[in-house]
């Protein structure tokens, strides 16, 4: 995985619901970015979509979305996932919004990356899986990293 996608100005978006398990990733990752400078970084809860003006507003570089994802991996892997598979699968409990998203982001010329971890469970009051608690604070320290 190429972190250096981290770089620059950027725009990120996690996204999640921690009352689910594994759902709860974006938003671990969240609380270990979210003080980063040089960069804007929300918690979109599970609506994304809800913050294309003030993407559009910042106008960054380029837009990371991250989020819980199954897409048949090891629970806890951390995976790019192509645009079009947001079209052809579902991978996410999010997929309309990101479609929508995604749609806006085009239109004005901006790129869009999704970052997926693989999550294990996402029933109503499960507790994050311990390999995806590992890889969200993997990844913080990854994106740290490369902002520094």
């Amino acid at each position: 995985m190429d972190y250096s996608l981290f770089k620059g100005r950027i725009y990120v978006i996690c996204v999640g619901n921690d009352l689910n398990g594994d759902d709860g990733a974006g938003l671990a990752v969240y609380e270990g970015i979210k003080d980063l400078g040089g960069m804007r970084c929300v918690f979109a809860y599970t609506a994304p979509e809800n913050f294309t003006d003030d993407i559009m507003d910042y106008m960054p570089e380029r837009v990371i979305i991250i989020d819980a994802a199954d897409f048949g991996a090891e629970a806890g892997t951390i995976r790019p996932i192509p645009l079009d598979s947001i079209e052809k699968s579902h991978f996410s409990t999010h997929r309309a919004p990101f479609k929508m998203i995604a749609m806006a982001l085009s239109k004005a010329s901006l790129q869009l990356s999704i970052l997926g971890i693989q999550a294990k469970r996402t029933g109503l009051g499960d507790k994050m899986s311990e390999s995806v608690r590992l890889s969200c604070m993997k990844l913080v320290r990854k994106i740290r990293d490369a902002r520094s």
